[in-house]
């Protein structure tokens, strides 16, 4: 209001002024909020840089042409620039943004041979952990004009950066800052006489997450570049402790001018390193869904912790044959067995008796094909099949072996990392399904729910995943850790295209804390040992980050 009285108000008075003296108007950006992990390590924060500016109305010829010497930037370029973006004569209009000290300083030293060029001190976002948490911090970018016309009401200018993903998008309003500036006297060699008005700027809200640098840092370690997802949730509160999608990218890139050649090529990658495939991309479940599928025939009395099956390595239905994964079968198992065995002939038995319809339903009811809601962009929904889904999309009926191909996680259906790490959250917890969120008190984390399912039927759960990783046969073992107790479960899932999925889903108490996770690895082939070889790793470093950070 004070510049704006300034400008319009009492234009003419400082029009007068001009005659002996100029006036200037120095806008001053205000620091945007800082985002902070869990232990107050900063994630995001700005930094100082410098701009070279030029005031319209001060522009003189030989000031372009020293320029151009200067810093290589030809008449043409500057003119086009300013015929762009100015919008007051007064108005600094950006030439460069973010220049080298040595640029400074030799502007500055020829500074009274410049009339019209200044350098301008503003904040500019930085970085400091490069990929780690990138696609959870996310990346600020400019203004486009759609959005300006739309956040005008928000303070916001033609100049600004604003988020374009991850947190940094989602809470751009919270963050951002309010700017200010002066408006000056100046003399003819540019030395400030008096300040005529000023509004300072106000630093935008800090932003504190339930994210672990450490841990992030950890997980980034071990997924190197390959396609993949490691997620840590706090299975109590829902609080995510690191979410790590790979390939990742360096944000930084995003607020460096200088950087268009390297965002182009982020842009071009056929790896898709800005997708966050943590919420961005939809995956067959595979094994990890036995889970579902035990918990629905238990809870609809379809089988009992007792009920035995008798495993000879395939399943017949009509003239198809439904294989095991082992070859020569299981030979009669229980259900806690057939977790720890992961044996996909009893789950073909225990999914037919439910039906495809139960299956789908009571998977649902755990979360999976719904988004969480999580304080991200970009999150999808899924795809949990039924009857009624495949008649409104191929208008074709639903057969029994798609029921079967259902009960051990393939098919149609499709899930999102998150979501699986929400789904056995409840099972970590014996019926609570806990609501994830990043920020510190969100109101997103008293939204966790209790289950109508029995706690003894996910004991009978729990202890299945339990064996399968201390028992040396137990396909989780290689996550075996003494002296933690670690419930999982594998998952190797059919890719359309590619090498199959690979999963590695549970849950164990930890630096305090019962954490659930997934590991993730995208067309990791028959690799869910790999997975559960990061889980250990995961699990045992971090571990030991906190036994030497206490």
């Amino acid at each position: 209001m004070a510049l704006g009285y300034s400008q319009i108000i009492r234009r003419s008075y400082y029009r007068q002024l001009s005659e002996n003296n100029r006036i200037r108007l120095l806008p001053q950006s205000a620091r945007r909020g800082v985002i902070y992990d869990r232990n107050n390590k900063v994630l995001a924060a700005d930094r100082l840089s410098f701009n070279l500016c030029i005031i319209p109305r001060e522009l003189r010829s030989q000031t372009i042409s020293r320029l151009n010497k200067i810093l290589g930037f030809s008449r043409k370029e500057i003119k086009k620039i300013l015929k762009k973006n100015t919008v007051t004569p007064f108005a600094p209009v950006v030439i460069i943004r973010d220049i080298d000290y040595s640029l400074v300083a030799a502007v500055e030293e020829r500074s009274t041979d410049l009339p019209g060029a200044v350098i301008q001190t503003c904040p500019l976002r930085h970085y400091p952990h490069r990929k780690s948490g990138a696609h959870v911090i996310g990346y600020l970018g400019k203004i486009r004009p759609d959005e300006l016309e739309a956040r005008k009401r928000y303070g916001y200018q033609f100049r600004d950066l604003v988020g374009r993903d991850g947190l940094e998008r989602s809470f751009d309003v919270f963050l951002k800052g309010t700017d200010g500036g002066q408006l000056a006297e100046i003399d003819s060699r540019g030395r400030i006489q008096r300040i005529l008005s000023r509004k300072p700027p106000l630093k935008g809200n800090d932003l504190y997450l339930t994210l672990d640098l450490d841990l992030t840092k950890l997980a980034r370690d071990l997924l190197k570049d390959n396609p993949g997802v490691i997620i840590v949730m706090d299975s109590a509160t829902g609080g995510i402790l690191t979410m790590v999608s790979s390939p990742a990218y360096n944000p930084n890139l995003f607020v460096d001018p200088q950087k268009s050649g390297q965002r182009l090529k982020i842009l071009r990658d056929k790896s898709y390193p800005l997708l966050n495939r943590a919420i961005g991309s939809q995956y067959p479940p595979g094994s990890i869904f036995k889970i579902v599928t035990a918990l629905v025939a238990l809870e609809t009395k379809k089988i009992s912790s007792s009920s035995r099956k008798f495993c000879n390595g395939k399943y017949k239905s009509g003239r198809r044959t439904f294989r095991c994964w082992k070859k020569d079968g299981h030979g009669s198992l229980n259900l806690e067995e057939a977790i720890t065995y992961s044996c996909n002939v009893f789950f073909y038995h225990a999914g037919l008796k439910v039906g495809a319809d139960g299956l789908a339903r009571f998977a649902r009811y755990l979360g999976l094909g719904c988004r969480t809601g999580i304080e991200l962009p970009g999150e999808i929904k899924g795809i949990v099949p039924d009857r009624k889904w495949k008649k409104s999309v191929y208008n074709k009926p639903w057969y029994e072996g798609e029921t079967l191909n259902l009960s051990i996680g393939q098919g149609y259906i499709s899930i999102s990392p998150l979501q699986a790490v929400r789904m056995v959250s409840a099972v970590a917890n014996r019926g609570i399904l806990s609501q994830p969120h990043l920020v510190k008190s969100s109101p997103l984390a008293k939204r966790g729910r209790k289950l109508n399912i029995s706690e003894g039927n996910f004991n009978v759960v729990r202890r299945g995943m339990f064996k399968g990783v201390s028992q040396e046969r137990g396909t989780s073992h290689r996550a075996y850790l003494p002296g933690v107790s670690i419930a999982a479960k594998t998952g190797t899932a059919q890719a359309t295209r590619g090498k199959s999925h690979s999963w590695f889903l549970g849950f164990c108490p930890l630096n305090g804390q019962n954490i659930s996770f997934v590991v993730f690895l995208e067309h990791g082939g028959y690799a869910s040992q790999r997975a559960a070889e990061i889980a250990g790793k995961l699990i045992k470093g971090w571990k030991e980050i906190s036994q030497n950070g206490a």
